[in-house]
């Protein structure tokens, strides 16, 4: 699972890797929108959480914000709950 992914990447420093695979996670989550995959009621929710994962992730210089790591697993365990 991608948000797994970029939490794995936080944990070990890499954030700029983090912060790739968290851009690929919000493209996902748009498409997954954007195809009707994602039932409406989920939709606010699951792209918010997807946009403020990104947005506490930085690459330049490399940082991400306390908690990023432990963001990206309740996304993971979020994802895992409400997917079919």
């Amino acid at each position: 699972m991608r948000s797994e992914s970029v939490a794995a990447r936080l944990e070990s420093g890499e954030f700029c890797a983090a912060r790739a695979n968290a851009v690929a996670l919000q493209q996902q989550t748009i498409g997954a929108i954007n195809s009707g995959r994602v039932p409406a009621e989920l939709q606010e929710e699951l792209l918010g959480s997807a946009n403020a994962l990104l947005a506490s992730i930085s690459c330049t210089p490399p940082e991400a914000e306390e908690g990023a790591a432990d963001d990206a697993r309740t996304l993971a365990e979020w994802l895992r709950e409400n997917s079919g």
